[in-house]
C-alpha cells in the first residue's frame, strides 16, 4: 500500500523543514516523487497511516511550526495533507478545538463539540 502525502498547500520554507527533518528522512518512500516535491508517496507496511500523521504532527511541534494540522483526505484515506488552520474550511474540513477530530461539515462538528460539554 501507498500513502501519499500532500505538500502543495505548504511554504516552500516549511516544504523543505518537513523533507529535510529526520523523522521524515527515515521512512520508507516509494520511487515516485512530484517534480516540484509537492506528492510524496510512502511505501506501507512498515509505517501505518497514523504513525505517518504521529511523525508529521512531530516535526510540526519540533519545528515549532503552529497554525497547521496534518489532516487524513476523507474520500482516499490512503491520502495526508498538512494545511493551514485557515484552509481547512474552506475545503470542507471541520476540526474539533478540544480533540482535533475532522468533520465533513460545520454541523457535525458542532454535534460532536456538545459531547465535550457534556463531562
Amino acid at each position: 500500500m501507498v500513502v501519499k502525502i500532500d505538500l502543495s498547500h505548504l511554504p516552500i520554507g516549511l516544504k523543505s523543514i518537513i523533507m529535510n527533518s529526520q523523522e521524515f528522512s527515515s521512512l520508507t518512500k516509494d520511487n515516485h516523487y512530484d517534480s516540484n516535491d509537492e506528492l510524496v508517496c510512502l511505501e506501507m507496511p512498515q509505517e501505518s497511516r497514523e504513525e505517518i500523521i504521529r511523525i508529521l504532527t512531530v516535526i510540526l511541534s519540533k519545528s515549532n511550526i503552529e497554525g497547521y494540522s496534518v489532516v487524513e483526505n476523507m474520500i482516499d484515506k490512503n491520502e495526508i495533507a498538512i494545511l493551514k488552520s485557515g484552509d481547512l474550511e474552506e475545503i470542507g474540513i471541520f476540526i474539533c478545538a478540544h480533540c482535533g477530530t475532522p468533520f465533513q461539515s460545520h454541523e457535525q462538528m458542532m454535534i460532536h463539540q456538545r459531547m465535550h460539554y457534556i463531562f
